[in-house]
């Protein structure tokens, strides 16, 4: 199992130039380890980036990166027309520039949601949305040789958008219980209250439903929940994931290189290389 990293761009810099400059030295920096890119779609028009994501398409595609797109949608309706822009500025990459498979995973972050009801109508409402953009672009997402309920293995739409949301583990167990095809992005305010002792058989039943869902680890905090991490990568393993997602949010303005000795990356690589070793004997390259 592979770990592919994406670092978060920061998104706010209305200077193309400048922008475009930052990923393509990150993909050829020689002691960059980074897979990929993120970048945060605004969701209002005043917050433009103040040029086409077309550019950043191309940007990615010249230096081997992949990309994902975050989006942080007030509503579903605003979701709705989030990812309609989205698909139009794709499909104009695609056809212009003969670029397919540079739009690896969406990130979708729900808004505030009151309680465990409003979640789950939340969900049934944006995943058809999801869905809908995923059949107009199959080349969004992979297949890593993961299987459904059923047995069978996951298509690229099943798997090319993840949803971070909210609520601790119990809640997030039962959003993927009612709703199947959810995929999970986890964050720090998921986990806050999982422990390594928490054994109860409601707790493993939770924690082993969410693992199961879980897509991408948003690793805000290094220092925290890396029991988790390997419950999740353990979990992949099992399934016979031939990649695992991992979103570091190191806010890169520049790449000299006296700044790269604080990205994390390197610190994820390390921790995932000692997973492997402990799963895996065999396994002797990061």
């Amino acid at each position: 199992m592979n770990l592919r990293i994406f670092s978060r761009l920061v998104t706010s810099c209305s200077d193309k130039r400048q922008l475009l400059s930052l990923i393509s030295r990150l993909g050829d920096h020689p002691h960059g380890e980074i897979n990929g890119v993120s970048i945060t779609l605004p969701a209002h028009e005043h917050q433009k980036i103040g040029f086409s994501l077309e550019h950043i398409f191309h940007a990615c595609d010249e230096s081997s990166l992949k990309l994902m797109v975050e989006l942080n949608p007030r509503t579903t309706w605003e979701a709705g027309r989030m990812l309609d822009s989205l698909s139009s500025q794709l499909s104009a990459a695609q056809r212009n520039n003969n670029i397919n498979n540079v739009l690896e995973l969406l990130m979708i972050r729900a808004p505030h949601l009151h309680d465990i009801n409003s979640a789950l109508s939340y969900i049934g409402e944006i995943l058809p949305l999801t869905a809908q953009f995923l059949e107009e672009h199959p080349t969004v997402g992979r297949k890593y040789g993961r299987r459904n309920a059923h047995g069978n293995i996951l298509d690229d739409h099943v798997i090319g958008a993840c949803h971070r949301l909210p609520f601790s583990i119990p809640e997030l167990a039962m959003v993927s219980d009612v709703f199947l095809p959810t995929r999970l992005a986890l964050g720090v305010e998921n986990v806050c209250h999982v422990s390594a002792d928490d054994h109860s058989t409601n707790e493993v039943y939770d924690l082993e439903t969410v693992v199961q869902n879980t897509d991408l680890l948003c690793l805000d905090n290094l220092n925290q929940h890396s029991v988790l991490w390997k419950e999740v990568w353990r979990a992949q393993l099992l399934d016979g994931a031939k990649e695992t997602y991992v979103l570091v949010s190191d806010i890169m303005e520049d790449l000299e290189e006296s700044k790269w000795k604080d990205l994390r990356t390197p610190l994820v690589r390390m921790k995932f290389h000692e997973f492997l070793k402990a799963n895996i004997p065999e396994a002797s390259h990061p």
